[in-house]
């Protein structure tokens, strides 16, 4: 087989295949950081998924407590489950205090004061 010598190598001289052209070495080129720019966004889009499940486990967990504060708040008070919340937004703006830790203490008051019962 007759081989011809250029840039590119031994190439058989009976080649009829044509070396890609710059802006076709270029595309690929584009395209392969395209794919890790795509990898890098989906490493992103991932850390915020992971983020936004935390934060969606901890408004779970802050929303049974904060329900539960409201049930001691509508026993003692007397009041309605809207009235009872009020009550907490209230007492959260005039304190500065968040409304899951108002609602955390409340129940862990409330935890101590039946614990002595419960044994």
């Amino acid at each position: 087989m007759d081989t011809m010598n250029d840039a590119r190598g031994a190439v058989p001289a009976n080649d009829t295949t044509t070396a890609p052209s710059l802006d076709e070495i270029l595309d690929a080129i584009a395209q392969v950081g395209d794919e890790q720019f795509d990898a890098e966004e989906s490493a992103q889009a991932l850390v915020l998924a992971r983020e936004e499940i935390d934060t969606l486990k901890e408004a779970l967990r802050t929303r049974t407590v904060i329900g539960q504060a409201t049930g001691i708040i509508m026993a003692e008070r007397g009041l309605s489950a809207q009235a009872a919340f009020a009550h907490l937004v209230t007492t959260s703006s005039h304190t500065n205090v968040k409304i899951r830790e108002i609602a955390a203490r409340m129940v862990d008051e409330a935890n101590q004061k039946a614990a002595p019962q419960d044994a």
